[in-house]
């Protein structure tokens, strides 16, 4: 068990939604095998493998190209489910020792800084208010920067560092845990961290939300694995991270395994996605898809793998299951 520790920090450095950071969050983990190679997607679409990043640092020669703005009108978000996804990946950094917050909250905030205003400037004559993580243009921008600050500190951070603890507390240092010391492995564990993270949230609550998600399940169960992906599907739609999520294509090789796809559609990171594809950012916010892997893994199924597909309307994740 991994214990979480969120840092006192200048409340003029910290987004709002992670003012309000509980301590000491627990989390479970559980192992996992990792599948690092990638696709590059054609025709507005990329395909990516498995958790965390481009394969490990292994970006594609060519990156797609900037996106469009989302052309059409998205569902509001539940403000605890989208302070949850956020504040996830925020405690997973902490966890992972690579940066100290204090750096790390700083480089956040000058990088929300110079892009939201050409952010904001695409999607005229629309308005939206800065901080209103409800707004999915509002929260496609947020998760676009908080995981391109992260991309961008990872390749060359230190294992010990010095860390300041709130505008007028101390100094301590840190050495980062011998798990974690390989930085191409690190996109990998941020995905896989994040992704219980959210699970927990989702199926134990998180602050004074309860998001009814499913319980693991007793025993490796290809039809009771099915059942609780459903249930995570309709958790994400129904707290308005997606117009709609569906499970298709379903083939049962056995009573432990088989493979279904997922698809998302009209998803609040729609935007941010191929942002980070198009910036080269070794990591991804692939929220549901960190989730999926999370609930499997904490079912018995420690094998599990997918192919992620973003379009300019979806998200299609294809799963195969042992």
């Amino acid at each position: 068990m991994l214990a979480l520790v969120t840092h006192r920090v200048d409340p003029l450095i910290l987004p709002n939604f992670l003012k309000s950071s509980s301590r000491n969050l627990k989390l479970h983990l559980f192992p996992v095998r990792i599948n690092n190679r990638t696709k590059q997607g054609r025709s507005k679409s990329i395909t990516i493998n498995n958790i965390g990043s481009f394969g490990g640092y292994g970006l594609p020669l060519v990156p797609p190209p900037p996106p469009e703005p989302v052309k059409f009108p998205r569902k509001r978000l539940n403000q605890r489910f989208a302070v949850l996804l956020l504040r996830s990946t925020y405690e997973t950094v902490d966890a992972l020792d690579f940066i100290a917050m204090d750096q790390f909250q700083k480089k956040f905030w000058k990088l929300r800084q110079s892009e939201y205003e050409p952010y904001t400037i695409q999607y005229l004559p629309i308005k939206f208010t800065q901080g209103e993580l409800s707004d999915p243009l509002y929260f496609d921008f947020i998760s676009f920067a908080q995981h391109l600050t992260i991309s961008n500190q990872i390749p060359d951070s230190p294992q010990v560092f010095t860390e300041r603890e709130g505008a007028d507390g101390g100094e301590r240092v840190v050495r980062r845990a011998q798990q974690y010391q390989d930085n191409t492995r690190l996109p990998v564990e941020l995905g896989l961290l994040a992704g219980d993270l959210v699970y927990q949230g989702i199926s134990q609550g998180f602050q004074d939300a309860v998001f009814n998600g499913p319980l693991p399940c007793a025993s490796p169960s290809f039809d009771c694995a099915l059942a609780g992906v459903k249930r995570l599907a309709e958790v994400f739609m129904e707290n308005g991270y997606c117009i709609k999520a569906n499970v298709t294509d379903i083939e049962k090789s056995s009573t432990t395994s088989g493979t279904f796809k997922v698809r998302y559609e009209g998803t609040a990171t729609l935007w941010s996605v191929a942002a980070l594809a198009s910036r080269r950012s070794i990591v991804k916010n692939g929220y549901t898809a960190n989730t999926t892997s999370a609930f499997l893994r904490a079912s018995g199924f420690q094998n599990s793998s997918f192919n992620v597909k973003n379009t300019d309307t979806s998200i299609e994740e294809v799963w195969t299951i042992l």
